[in-house]
């Protein structure tokens, strides 16, 4: 249901009375689709979510562990299909970058990650909603770009 937007929160009485006029403003009403959609994924068998985990899980391994041998940090991801890693290594700004892995290495990342001010612009994100294969292509596409310019920077 990505891009649906349904939630809820459990918290005590105070904090929910604290944030009511606020959530009043921002979301009066969630599309009944979007409802009727949340209670059958609530209440629905979701077992058949096991072997999605398990694949997502692979991804994630994956791409950290080809991060880790670029000499790249991120952040673990606890939950997100995607995860944030720095490229400041490269003397790149994400958008640099995310130019030269499309232009020089044919990958698709994603620069900028929506956040603004110096802390993220050397920030980018890389998905595991993709078949495994390919992120093994990409990232093996990705190594000696990454390592050129770790090398240019000295």
């Amino acid at each position: 249901m990505t891009g649906w937007r349904v939630g809820y929160v459990t918290a005590p009485s105070a904090i929910i009375k604290a944030m009511l006029p606020i959530h009043h403003g921002m979301n009066i009403c969630a599309p009944a689709v979007s409802q009727w959609a949340a209670l059958a994924a609530l209440k629905g068998p979701h077992d058949w979510f096991d072997d999605i985990l398990k694949e997502y899980s692979h991804r994630r391994q994956l791409w950290m562990r080809n991060l880790d041998e670029m000499g790249l940090t991120y952040g673990k991801p606890q939950g997100a299909y995607y995860i944030i890693f720095d490229v400041a290594s490269t003397g790149l700004t994400s958008q640099e970058f995310a130019a030269a892995a499309r232009n020089e290495a044919q990958v698709v990342v994603g620069g900028g990650v929506g956040a603004t001010g110096a802390a993220y612009q050397h920030m980018n994100r890389g998905s595991f909603a993709v078949p495994t294969e390919r992120i093994e292509e990409g990232l093996s596409r990705l190594r000696p770009m990454i390592a050129k310019y770790q090398e240019q920077r000295g």
